[in-house]
């Protein structure tokens, strides 16, 4: 920066200073700036992504409880079948109580 100093003209000073012009710098910074602090633009984006990740973790959730309560009530259907199919072809078979 004390390179800088001795010209009265800042880009040029710049450009002597570091090898690039301050434009070429603010590029070169952005870009680095980009690649390690990706997180932190996700984490500051603002309430709505928080809000649509929220919801569709919630969806997530009461989709699968639902094909998980149709997959048992199916299974109970097919057991109750298989029961009477069973008890159809065995002629000693007692009657159920229930």
């Amino acid at each position: 920066l004390d390179l800088s100093k001795n010209y009265e003209h800042f880009p040029t000073g710049f450009r002597n200073a570091f090898l690039m012009t301050p434009v070429e710098f603010e590029r070169h910074w952005q870009e680095q700036a980009k690649k390690r602090y990706r997180i932190y633009v996700l984490l500051d984006v603002g309430s709505s992504f928080w809000v649509l990740l929220t919801v569709l973790f919630i969806l997530g959730y009461v989709l699968t409880r639902f094909r998980r309560w149709k997959l048992l009530k199916k299974w109970e259907q097919d057991e109750s079948q298989s029961e009477l199919e069973t008890d159809k072809g065995d002629p000693l078979a007692e009657p159920k109580t229930d």
